[in-house]
């Protein structure tokens, strides 16, 4: 029988913790930059695509493989994607020991930067927000570790 690691399971839990924030945080933001998004993360992976309003299944599979193509060119991050439905969705998976919310914004960045290079079509605006409306929500708000992580310290 192998001997216990000397810092037991809580350096693994407050890892598995940071990716599944990490997953809810981008779920958030993707939504923001006017992605459709799939269901809320139950896990460390996001299905999302760029489907606004007034395109086609044709159009909006193209833009999203080309979303896809150019992410995967540029090198910075890995996005994956499937089929759903006959619709074209990118993945995001928060696995990697070295993923962090970092990667996250990078990701999220070269998202938008390549909807704008392409020349996606955007979402017809809904109007200025309300200003009685809260500050937006930040990762502190929704992605505080559950344990406390002394050993990062």
């Amino acid at each position: 029988m192998a001997a216990p690691h000397p810092l037991g399971t809580k350096p693994f839990q407050a890892a598995l913790d940071e990716k599944l924030l990490l997953a809810r945080y981008f779920h958030r933001e993707i939504q923001a930059l006017g992605f459709e998004a799939g269901p809320k993360p139950d896990l460390s992976v996001v299905t999302f695509r760029w489907s606004p309003p007034g395109i086609g299944l044709e159009e909006s599979n193209r833009i999203n493989q080309e979303i896809v193509d150019r992410l995967r060119q540029d090198g910075r991050v890995f996005l994956s994607s499937t089929l759903l439905d006959g619709r074209f969705n990118l993945r995001m998976a928060a696995l990697a020991f070295r993923t962090h919310r970092r990667t996250i914004d990078l990701a999220l960045r070269m998202l938008k930067a390549t909807l704008e290079e392409i020349k996606a079509p955007v979402a017809p605006a809904v109007g200025p927000p309300d200003p009685g409306t809260a500050r937006p929500r930040t990762i502190d708000d929704d992605c505080r570790p559950r344990r406390a992580a002394p050993w990062l310290g």
